[in-house]
């Protein structure tokens, strides 16, 4: 019942809550944090005290696991069952274990497919060694010899101008553009790898990480696309896109 009446008081605030004419923070939200606070102190305590939970990481996993197939939506208790589903999931995430498992991913991850997002990068560049490709139309392309079918390609997937930019020009765009103009939109495998080399580090006026979870998020989409490679589950559109001569459908 706690724990319902929590809920309740979380949902109703969430979508009361927000900032008054003058930027402050208004009652509602307060309130919102305050509850939210109170909700994973009350489930963290629960956790942290049942018989269920050893603290490792394998076992929490092991009770996501057993919790999923009970979230049914038609279930009255299905809102109790989400609950204890985000709290074991958020367990999982924060967990130390689980933390240094990621990052020792990412780490092997990234040394593995370093050259072969810069092979990627390098070959786009000798495709398409247009640096002012951004500023060109397709008439403007098409009469520079490339065909129509590459050059209505690039003046349609505007993202693919970030290979001209060096990274730090990126690292200075607006978030706004990052998730609209420059958002990675039906790209091929050569190209996902090109984009995802050229983008910073860090990026400037980041102090909410958006721009990085920006990043991250074109990471975990790329990632996804290296284990359909590996498996060979990469359609042959994912691999390269027919827009591109035969001579670029190199293995990267």
């Amino acid at each position: 019942k706690q724990l319902k009446t929590l809920q309740k008081m979380q949902m109703n605030l969430t979508i009361r809550r927000g900032r008054s004419d003058k930027g402050r923070i208004s009652e509602e939200e307060m309130s919102f944090a305050e509850v939210k606070k109170n909700v994973e102190r009350f489930f963290n305590t629960k956790i942290r005290n049942s018989e269920d939970w050893d603290g490792s990481l394998e076992s929490a996993e092991e009770r996501v696991r057993e919790i999923l197939p009970m979230l049914k939506a038609d279930d009255e208790d299905y809102e109790s069952v989400e609950a204890q589903l985000e709290l074991w999931v958020q367990l999982v995430r924060n967990h130390k274990d689980f933390r240094l498992r990621e990052r020792s991913k990412w780490e092997k991850w990234e040394k593995e497919n370093e050259p072969k997002n810069h092979q990627a990068f390098l070959e786009m560049h000798r495709i398409i060694p247009v640096p002012n490709v951004a500023s060109l139309s397709f008439e403007e392309l098409s009469n520079m010899g490339m065909k129509k079918g590459l050059a209505q390609h690039l003046v349609r997937t505007t993202c693919l101008e970030l290979l001209f930019m060096d990274k730090k020009e990126i690292s200075g765009l607006r978030f706004r553009d990052l998730v609209t103009k420059y958002m990675p939109r039906d790209l091929d495998m050569v190209e996902m790898r090109a984009l995802y080399y050229c983008l910073p580090n860090a990026f400037l006026d980041d102090a909410s990480g958006k721009k990085m979870n920006w990043k991250l998020n074109f990471r975990d989409m790329l990632y996804r696309y290296t284990k359909k490679e590996k498996a060979g589950k990469l359609t042959k559109s994912q691999r390269r896109n027919v827009v591109y001569p035969p001579a670029s459908m190199v293995e990267v």
